[in-house]
């Protein structure tokens, strides 16, 4: 089936292949569809040539069978590309695995040269997990390098290829195995003909890196063993962490190879000092308003009952033309003893209506002193405002009823005053019971609330303006009325 395998045959009885991949020494790589579960996956056609002698063919099946029982091991890393299955066909393997959407680190070089440090940074940590969960399975890798190392679109950097890995337990394979891998990558221990560890895997890397940082090779490619026999050209564009671990990946002695451990330390940023945000600047003591009682003097009680009673009884003259009125009337009864019982003299008729105004005048300055006298004796509205809340008193007084009730403002949604009315608004379930409201005058005002307290009274209430200064201080955010309320 090896020559007859294109876009469209079916592996297995079960794979269907889709457009090729890659391709490299040890065969093709195809995207395919699994049909019995119906996902997609790749596939990797072993190439073996009719060519090659009997032995290294069956090396090379060897190794194809390692692979996939290698990878196997370590099928739910992150940072490896997992195996699903292996389906021989005419002693040819064909390793299905996951499918990686994305390129190669190979790729990506080729297509936009040297990578940023951030990216190579990240790339270099996930190959390092990658390598560790390897080597603590006891497989080591032998051919890291950019075409194996797989960026997925969502991300995600894989290691691909354990083709020619080899595990602590498998039997040492002939001297072809020892220099299979990629010229230039291959550690310098592996080209003298030693077996190698996972220390070369790290030699390996540390090429890798060098090659997506620089955008070239350490050692000369035209020279295969430049490796053993040169130093590595300095990195130039690897600064800082990256150059240093570069420089210690490419220890041509293995044990002044970083440990993974070691490298992943040198690769982490260093925490972040913890800086102790501001310390919030200390809140200057508000002066605490002092407790306000709101009151009429005796001198404001007097002018407003007295300006009640001198408008009953006529205004103006009852107030300040009483005394005059009241002299013109005694020269008038003056002027009627003079004019005897004349009544077509002129003093009779000056006298009839002086007399007649005198009268009038004390009538209202009977009144006016009544109005004033009732200012003097009588008792003010009392309204206290503190932190608490608002108290009303009062005694009985001028017919009025006798007023005692508190509100206190956590039960307040609102409170202003409109119209010379005190309208408040209750908090669900703190409005106060029918009886209170009833007993001290707590009514449903027509915008919506409660009305509290009438501050246009006559009589005893308190003056407005001294009484709604102090109000919007306690109530605060609580004064006014709420949206969409009538004014």
């Amino acid at each position: 089936m090896a020559s007859e395998v294109r876009q469209g045959s079916l592996v297995g009885g079960r794979y269907r292949l889709g457009q090729q991949l890659g391709a490299g020494g040890f065969g093709k790589v195809w995207r395919a569809h699994d049909t019995s579960l119906g996902v997609d996956v790749a596939v990797k056609q072993v190439a073996l040539s009719s060519a090659l002698p009997k032995q290294q063919r069956a090396e090379l099946l060897t190794r194809a069978a390692r692979e996939a029982r290698n990878t196997a091991r370590l099928r739910d890393h992150p940072h490896i590309v997992t195996v699903h299955d292996v389906v021989v066909i005419d002693e040819v393997p064909w390793i299905v695995m996951q499918l990686v959407e994305g390129q190669s680190l190979a790729d990506k070089m080729r297509e936009a040269g040297p990578l940023p440090m951030k990216q190579v940074r990240d790339i270099a940590q996930a190959v390092l997990r990658a390598l560790a969960a390897a080597h603590d399975a006891g497989v080591v890798h032998r051919d890291v390098k950019p075409a194996n190392v797989l960026l997925a679109e969502n991300g995600q950097v894989l290691l691909a290829d354990f083709g020619i890995s080899v595990a602590q337990a498998d039997t040492r394979m002939t001297q072809y195995a020892h220099v299979i891998g990629s010229p230039g990558f291959i550690a310098p221990e592996r080209l003298c003909g030693e077996r190698g560890d996972g220390r070369s895997d790290l030699f390996s890397l540390g090429v890798t890196l060098y090659a997506a940082v620089e955008g070239a090779l350490p050692f000369p490619v035209e020279n295969p063993i430049a490796t053993v026999t040169e130093q590595p050209a300095p990195p130039v564009k690897a600064k800082g962490k990256m150059g240093a671990l570069i420089t210690h990946l490419l220890e041509k002695d293995p044990a002044n190879r970083p440990t993974i451990s070691e490298a992943l330390a040198m690769l982490a940023e260093a925490p972040k000092p913890k800086v102790a945000p501001p310390a919030a600047p200390k809140k200057q003591p508000t002066a605490r308003l002092k407790p306000v009682t709101v009151t009429n003097s005796a001198s404001e009680l007097i002018k407003k009952y007295g300006d009640e009673y001198s408008d009953a009884t006529g205004g103006f003259l009852a107030g300040w033309g009483c005394l005059p009125t009241i002299l013109l009337a005694v020269l008038g009864m003056w002027c009627l003893r003079k004019s005897g019982n004349d009544l077509d003299t002129g003093d009779m008729i000056f006298g009839s209506l002086a007399v007649e105004f005198g009268i009038i005048a004390v009538v209202m300055g009977i009144g006016c002193g009544v109005g004033w006298l009732a200012g003097l004796f009588a008792a003010s509205d009392t309204v206290t405002l503190d932190h608490e809340g608002i108290r009303f008193s009062r005694d009985a007084n001028g017919g009025r009823p006798e007023l005692g009730f508190s509100v206190t403002w956590q039960t307040l949604e609102h409170i202003t005053v409109q119209n010379g009315v005190v309208v408040a608004w209750f908090k669900n379930g703190s409005v106060p019971a029918p009886e209170l409201r009833s007993a001290n005058g707590i009514h449903p005002h027509q915008a919506g609330g409660y009305s509290l307290y009438d501050v246009t009274y006559s009589h005893s209430s308190v003056h407005p303006k001294r009484f709604n200064k102090p109000l919007k201080e306690f109530a605060g955010a609580r004064y006014g009325r709420p949206k969409g309320t009538q004014a």
